[in-house]
């Protein structure tokens, strides 16, 4: 490879890492990860595969989202492009991503993640209610909210979202700056030591925090991190993981558009054990008597004086095999169950604007305004350069 294209190429990888979108979009990917049913990819996998010109995992993320968005089944992970060009002339609807003849492939790695960012704020907008209230019933407030961990005698300031990677935002005359510092465990432990043998009161806390709880903490994942990068590059991986995102997403659709039929074999549907509705439940008296026992005779009919005898009918029987039998034939699955919300006190969510351009034309991606998704974690972010 030339020297300047591998150079552009570092420089283009190194702006991706300090993109403040990148934290967002890995923060909303995971998140909603079991919501929209995502591929598990971390913020590394993430910046990786937005610097291919074809990726599996971008495909199917998109296709999750537009299908959700336009509650469309005709979206799909092979042609989301096209598809969502159709149905916006079909309901004669314009979307500026969309609008220009640009594709998601003819990007550079920035202009992916900036189009993937706008498509994210724009299906949060349109889906505040249904997504806010997911949040609510999932997690605790405490697991979206991220604080610093520390500054520096600059006044910088140091950000973890759990994502194995170390930020600073920087505060100057030119307004805020947001960069990644660490990556890699080599970057780690070279950033920790430079604070070993400081005297200023806010570094050494700093330092005490990284070198004693962080740092333990996060080098397992780093050096697994570290020995699985050459995997995802690996082509009969990748050929793999393609078949597999057809094959979920093809069952997928085809539950929503042919749903499994319903069996209700009279069996009460509850959280709990197998239960008999009450309108056939039986009495002590009638279940089967169990294997080598005798049972008691029932005790004779006194007869009335000028009244024929009537006959006793035994109530059914209902044994072990048969309510065996009764539950195997219905369904059960959790999906018709209602889901459950933890305890814990509900939180008021907001939506914040901005300004940004996710096409990098100046102007909203939207049709109907600036909102973007809430700031589920992080401060507020740092302009592009």
């Amino acid at each position: 490879m030339p020297r300047a294209r591998k150079n552009a190429d570092h420089e283009a990888q190194r702006d991706l890492r300090g993109a403040w979108e990148l934290v967002q979009v890995a923060q909303f990917l995971r998140l909603f990860r079991h919501k929209f049913g995502f591929a598990d990819i971390n913020t590394q996998r993430l910046e990786a595969e937005l610097g291919l010109r074809e990726s599996a995992p971008m495909a199917d993320m998109l296709a999750r989202l537009l299908r959700f968005l336009f509650s469309r089944t005709d979206i799909r992970f092979g042609s989301w492009e096209a598809d969502v060009k159709r149905v916006l002339a079909e309901t004669s609807s314009q979307w500026k991503p969309f609008v220009s003849s640009a594709t998601f492939v003819d990007m550079d790695p920035h202009q992916r993640l900036v189009f993937l960012k706008g498509v994210i704020d724009h299906v949060f907008e349109e889906k505040v209610e249904e997504l806010s209230e997911y949040l609510d019933e999932t997690y605790d407030p405490e697991d979206m909210r991220a604080v610093p961990i520390g500054q520096d005698s600059l006044k910088n300031t140091y950000w973890y979202f759990d994502d194995l990677r170390l930020y600073k935002e920087t505060v100057g005359r030119k307004g805020e700056k947001w960069e990644c510092v660490c990556s890699s465990l080599k970057e780690w432990t070279s950033f920790v030591k430079k604070f070993r043998k400081t005297s200023h009161p806010q570094e050494k806390e700093l330092y005490e925090f990284l070198h004693r709880q962080l740092l333990p903490l996060i080098q397992g994942p780093l050096q697994t991190l570290q020995e699985t990068h050459g995997l995802t590059q690996d082509a009969d991986r990748r050929r793999f993981e393609t078949d597999e995102f057809l094959r979920r997403e093809e069952a997928e659709v085809n539950q929503v558009i042919n749903p499994p039929p319903r069996h209700d074999n009279n069996i009460t549907r509850h959280r709990g054990p197998l239960a008999v509705p009450s309108s056939t439940a039986p009495s002590a008296a009638s279940v089967a008597p169990p294997e080598n026992t005798t049972e008691e005779p029932p005790p004779e009919v006194q007869e009335n004086s000028g009244h024929e005898e009537l006959p006793v009918e035994e109530p059914d029987r209902i044994g072990p095999s048969q309510l065996q039998e009764d539950a195997a034939g219905s369904d059960w699955s959790g999906a018709d169950l209602p889901p459950v919300k933890p305890a814990g006190k509900k939180r008021k969510r907001e939506t914040s604007t901005d300004s940004r351009d996710s096409s990098g034309t100046g102007q909203s991606d939207t049709s109907k305004g600036d909102a973007r998704t809430p700031e589920l974690m992080g401060p507020p972010p740092a302009p592009p350069p």
